[in-house]
């Protein structure tokens, strides 16, 4: 079934405010979105963050979860790449219009609008993470290397060194590049 493409704030904040409280114990402690970069054999070797979001901008996390059909409640834990004709088609033309161009700053439509916009070369992608509690990040073991470098951006944005994290896995993850 095709998606009604959403034109307005009033849309949009009904469709955000309904999904939320649909899945209210779903939405995530914290999620980013960033460029993965990989190696000739299309292996991660890093992530460029764009933006790492924690408790907060829980409207774009709806259109994420809604676009990947994420279930936080199932797994604690998604990671997904996806590249630019998603990025447009299904995230910026169906649900993000009302902010495009509206005067203000929104970090996350505006990572979305680059990769939109941007040709990424080789076998790059982009990618989506998202955590549904602070356990999973603080005590659940790295899951993989993009799960390592989220946590360690996400240390960076709390202002608090990587200790505070759970990072054991890294090394393993780490190993899987060759």
């Amino acid at each position: 079934m095709e998606k009604k493409v959403i034109s307005t704030l009033k849309e949009f904040n009904s469709f955000s405010d309904e999904f939320q409280k649909e899945h209210e114990d779903e939405m995530p402690y914290a999620f980013g979105i960033g460029v993965c970069h990989k190696n000739l054999y299309g292996k991660t070797i890093y992530v460029d963050w764009l933006t790492i979001n924690i408790k907060e901008n829980y409207g774009t996390a709806s259109v994420l979860m809604d676009v990947f059909n994420v279930n936080l409640s199932k797994t604690p834990f998604f990671c997904k790449e996806f590249h630019k004709d998603i990025c447009r088609t299904l995230i910026i033309d169906k649900y993000l219009l009302p902010f495009i161009n509206d005067g203000k700053k929104h970090l996350n439509i505006e990572a979305l609008q680059y990769l939109k916009e941007h040709q990424i070369l080789g076998p790059d992608s982009y990618i989506l993470i998202m955590h549904w509690t602070e356990e999973v990040i603080f005590k659940s073991p790295v899951l993989n290397l993009e799960d390592a470098y989220f946590r360690l951006a996400l240390a960076a944005k709390l202002n608090r060194g990587p200790e505070i994290l759970c990072m054991y896995g890294t090394i393993e993850a780490m190993q899987k590049i060759r």
